[in-house]
């Protein structure tokens, strides 16, 4: 339970770097490795933001975001909050391989293959 980081959120989502978090919990001697998206403050962007500035459907960010196009860089609550920039090379690239004439299962294969050779 990382209740206790709560009280941080605010400072955590205001830094330049993200932050990095290791905690050892005494009653299961384990670690864990908290991972804080911190410093990407100022390209984040809601859904309906996302629709309006790239002149699509909320339901197309809703679909995108369902298929794994568009991952969610920040929740709470019933707000997603999206990376500005992985929105907008993601939409991009959608669009080349549209034109392609691929289809959005092949699209979805092809950007998986790339995130998973990136990964690597």
């Amino acid at each position: 339970n990382l209740n206790f980081l709560r009280p941080l959120e605010n400072y955590l989502l205001k830094l330049d770097t993200d932050l990095v978090i290791i905690i050892f919990d005494i009653t299961y001697c384990m670690y864990y490795t908290l991972i804080v998206m911190a410093g990407r403050n100022q390209s984040l962007i809601g859904a309906k933001e996302v629709a309006k500035k790239f002149n699509i459907s909320y339901q197309q960010v809703n679909y995108y975001t369902n298929l794994g196009f568009f991952l969610v860089r920040y929740n709470k609550g019933n707000q997603r909050l999206y990376d500005y920039h992985q929105i907008d090379k993601t939409l991009k690239e959608i669009q080349r391989l549209r034109r392609k004439g691929y289809s959005l299962r092949v699209i979805r294969g092809e950007l998986l293959r790339e995130q998973n050779a990136f990964k690597r």
